[in-house]
């Protein structure tokens, strides 16, 4: 939808102004608009990755509980919860909310964009959570996050100083 300009009109505002040939007619941005979005239709879903934090005060059941209702709202949206990680109650950068700890909970997330709103307003109104982030992938990795590789590795390590 960009009116054709003749250079003349706008050299006084770039000087550096060099017109574009189109290669092709208005009719053709059409068809190549339509093509654009027939394959946005056949790739309809995204991979995301949904890590929130919640209170420190909240019970351990309600953890669990609220990840429960996060994939509802997720399968709500025609998505599907493909990794859930637990990482458990650690200690926040900074202050958020009054909060020096979080519990940390990581989604790997197949699901239509169009449903992305829907969930991050979920999240927002949940009271619990504390921060989200929602971050688009090209593929879930179905191996540990880096988090749950470094509590592994320090288990391990914890296991083997301690004398038998």
């Amino acid at each position: 939808h960009f009116p054709l300009v003749k250079p003349t009109k706008l050299a006084h505002k770039a000087p550096n102004f060099i017109p574009m040939k189109h290669t092709c007619s208005p009719q053709g941005w059409a068809k190549s608009r339509a093509i654009g979005a027939n394959q946005r239709k056949d790739n309809a879903m995204a991979f995301y990755e949904l890590t929130y934090v919640l209170r420190p005060d909240v019970p351990t059941q309600h953890v669990e509980t609220t990840t429960n209702k996060i994939a509802d709202v997720i399968k709500k949206v025609r998505g599907k919860v493909v990794k859930t990680e637990q990482w458990g109650l650690r200690t926040l950068a900074y202050t958020i909310k009054k909060h020096k700890k979080g519990y940390y909970t990581h989604l790997g997330v197949s699901m239509p964009g169009e449903g992305l709103p829907e969930v991050e307003n979920n999240l927002k109104l949940n009271e619990d959570v504390i921060r989200f982030i929602t971050v688009k992938v090209d593929d879930i990795s179905k191996d540990p996050s880096a988090v749950m590789k470094a509590k592994a590795r320090a288990a391990a390590e914890a296991g083997e100083d301690m004398p038998s």
